[in-house]
């Protein structure tokens, strides 16, 4: 797992997957980012249906959790990726639909390893 600082960057993503829940933490060598959205303007289907196919024209990252949300942002996103470059060249080419804050994300289990 690798420790990286955060970035900013514009996504747009919806829809909801339960693998999150099934799988807390990432594969060998891979990074968990958390993307919190905000919409841009209204969604419709044909803008999801542009989304969702930006999103899986990547394969070097994986959706493992997909969530609307109530508050101050519209969706989360959690995805495992090879490193940021990859998440960010993905997240930048729907930088027209959503605004974001995007950090990366260690494990508890990893975390409490690094205070031994």
């Amino acid at each position: 797992m690798k420790i990286v600082l955060g970035r900013s960057v514009p996504t747009y993503f919806l829809g909801i997957h339960s693998s999150f829940l099934q799988k807390i933490g990432g594969g060998v060598g891979e990074t968990i980012f958390v993307i919190l959205s905000r919409w841009r303007g209204k969604p419709t289907k044909e803008l999801i249906e542009r989304t969702n196919k930006i999103v899986a024209s990547e394969p070097r990252v994986k959706v493992l959790g997909f969530y609307w949300t109530l508050g101050r942002y519209d969706a989360v996103m959690i995805a495992e990726g090879p490193d940021e470059k990859t998440v960010m060249k993905m997240l930048l080419q729907i930088g027209d639909y959503a605004a974001t804050e995007t950090m990366v994300a260690i494990p508890r289990e990893e975390a409490i390893k690094l205070l031994k």
